[in-house]
């Protein structure tokens, strides 16, 4: 039997107030000097906007007046959804890839065209070299293992920090050339 997954509703934020839509009879506008003004009465604070060619935007909600500005709204909403894309598009994720002391040439390089691929799409990747059981007793041979493959790795990336040991893995963090 097949369970459904429930969708996640994720409520809208409200919908920002201009103009005729503010729904009340007086306001508290900013001025120029960043000041609030005393209340005025709505009508009169959109005719003063439109007389400069700007739309009455509420602000904030603040009891029973709300707070409103001056503005452009079609640039204001554009500068609102620019920047919430540009927080969105720059997460940087840290991939990790697990290596043994006793991985051989061949699957090494498998390894790297893997890391490859993680660095190219801006990514960082975390190289762990795992000992098991009596390996730690030959944590040299490790190093060396990872000594090779951050030499071969070091075409394409560059290293954030040394190797270094963490309980029963040593470890070592690649990020991308540019960034």
């Amino acid at each position: 039997m097949k369970l459904k997954q429930k969708k996640l509703i994720i409520p809208k934020k409200a919908p920002v107030l201009y103009n005729n839509k503010i729904q009340s009879t007086f306001v508290k506008v900013i001025n120029d000097d960043r000041k609030i003004s005393c209340a005025i009465a709505l009508d009169k604070a959109i005719t003063i906007a439109k007389a400069r060619n700007l739309d009455l935007v509420q602000v904030a909600q603040n009891g029973n007046i709300p707070i409103c500005k001056m503005l452009d709204y079609g640039k204001y909403r554009y500068n609102v959804l620019k920047k919430s894309k540009q927080s969105k598009t720059k997460k940087v994720k840290t991939k990790e890839i697990k290596l043994r002391t006793n991985t051989d040439i061949h699957d090494l390089n498998i390894k790297l065209k893997l890391t490859r691929t993680i660095i190219e799409k801006g990514h960082r990747a975390k190289v762990n070299l795992v000992f098991r059981g009596r390996e730690s007793m030959y944590e040299s041979a490790g190093r060396e293992t990872l000594d090779n493959f951050a030499r071969l790795a070091l075409s394409f990336a560059k290293l954030e920090n040394e190797i270094k040991k963490e309980g029963r893995n040593i470890s070592l963090l690649l990020i991308p050339k540019n960034g």
